[in-house]
């Protein structure tokens, strides 16, 4: 049996598939039915219909140059919630953010203000509300990063479930790979970091890197 995500029109979006090379206790990728370019514009929606079927997940999506594994073909991943960093942290994290936009007592955007790098969380409750926040913050992130005409900024997203309250958080990207990626001799790690490094949980291909490591 394929378990599928529909759209609002109950038409079948996404497919829900156990990812062969896992790096989550549970892993799975959701490609888009449909052969489409990575790109979350017209699919951030989804994200919150997933969430609302499988509330124990986390989903997340990279962007076509931010670790995404099939950068020519639209597709999320799901797997084991409460494990990476940004989350087991979350508590702490949440006392410190401060309001960009408020769309009503219970949705708005905020700024993340004490993780190791930029990032931003929506809060909604409902999926129209998520993505009425979601395209205001895409709109203005485009304008800051000055992409071309249907480029994509780059960001990895994060989303998770706390009762109510639908959570994405928002890392923005300027870069693909870091240096030590291309270095040579000790100073190469293979690390190609995707939404899971920069929560916190860093993948490493390479043996010999994972020993390394500090």
């Amino acid at each position: 049996m394929v378990h599928t995500i529909r759209n609002s029109q109950g038409n079948p979006v996404l497919e829900l598939l156990v990812n062969p090379f896992p790096i989550l206790p549970q892993h799975f990728t959701l490609p888009s039915i449909e052969h489409e370019p990575q790109a979350i514009v017209g699919k951030y929606g989804e994200i919150h219909r997933v969430l609302t079927k499988y509330p124990e997940l986390l989903v997340f999506y990279n962007g076509p140059k931010c670790g995404a594994s099939a950068p020519d073909h639209m597709h999320l991943q799901a797997g084991t919630s409460g494990i990476v960093p940004l989350q087991t942290h979350w508590k702490h994290l949440s006392h410190n953010l401060t309001p960009v936009f408020q769309l009503n007592e219970s949705e708005g955007i905020s700024l993340v203000n004490d993780y190791v790098c930029p990032a931003f969380v929506i809060r909604s409750q409902s999926v129209d509300g998520d993505k009425k926040l979601f395209k205001r913050f895409y709109k203005a992130f485009a304008q800051l990063s000055h992409v071309q005409e249907g480029e994509e900024p780059m960001m990895n997203i994060l989303s998770w479930r706390e009762g109510k309250d639908y959570l994405s958080v928002i890392i923005p990207r300027t870069k693909h790979r870091p240096d030590c990626y291309t270095a040579e001799g000790d100073g190469q790690f293979i690390v190609s970091p995707g939404a899971l490094d920069m929560a916190g949980l860093i993948i490493t291909p390479r043996e010999e890197d994972f020993s390394r490591m500090t």
